[in-house]
């Protein structure tokens, strides 16, 4: 918890102190992309299990406040395969000139291969453009499901060109930690 408060100051106080150098950024935080990429999951179900495989995201600013999400993940290991579906609907809140405070509140469908689980993740974070070519964000997490999960998540991006960008994000919860790095498109 120490670590995201820090993370989120972090991001608020740098993108604060740039937009102070440069006035308005022209770029700001994007909202409109599509993204692949590379995922490794750790499950401390049972025995602590490593799990790989893909993610697809996009995310679409309806208005000026509101966007949608969605994703797909499927990670496996061996005959263990899990897939999960999610929805989320956000909002977004400029709270600086480069930085906007974001909630979200979605449904996913987790395919465990037998058995499948309806989950209901909500965050609560920090997104910020901290220079031109960087974006930086960091949340709070709660997943409503059987078993509730609680924890953090924090992502970096960054731009190579005006539609193009690579991405690394971490999320860590009650029993599992996930990380993804991969490529996208700004549309």
């Amino acid at each position: 918890m120490k670590k995201l408060l820090t993370l989120a100051s972090l991001a608020l106080l740098t993108s604060t102190v740039f937009a102070a150098e440069a006035g308005k950024s022209e770029t700001g935080v994007d909202y409109n992309e599509l993204s692949a990429s590379y995922v490794s999951m750790d499950s401390t179900v049972g025995t602590t299990t490593t799990l790989t495989g893909y993610g697809l995201a996009a995310t679409y600013l309806l208005s000026e406040n509101f966007f949608v999400l969605g994703s797909y993940t499927s990670v496996e290991k061996s005959t263990t395969t899990i897939a999960y579906t999610s929805g989320s609907v956000g909002y977004r809140l400029p709270i600086a000139a480069n930085t906007d405070a974001v909630a979200t509140i979605g449904y996913s469908y987790v395919d465990l291969g037998t058995t499948h689980q309806d989950t209901y993740p909500m965050s609560l974070g920090v997104r910020a453009a901290v220079t031109p070519d960087v974006d930086l964000g960091a949340d709070l997490i709660y997943v409503e499901q059987k078993d509730a999960q609680s924890g953090f998540g924090a992502s970096i991006k960054y731009k190579i060109n005006s539609n193009l960008f690579v991405r690394g994000d971490y999320k860590s919860l009650t029993d599992s930690s996930q990380y993804s790095v991969g490529v996208g498109i700004k549309f």
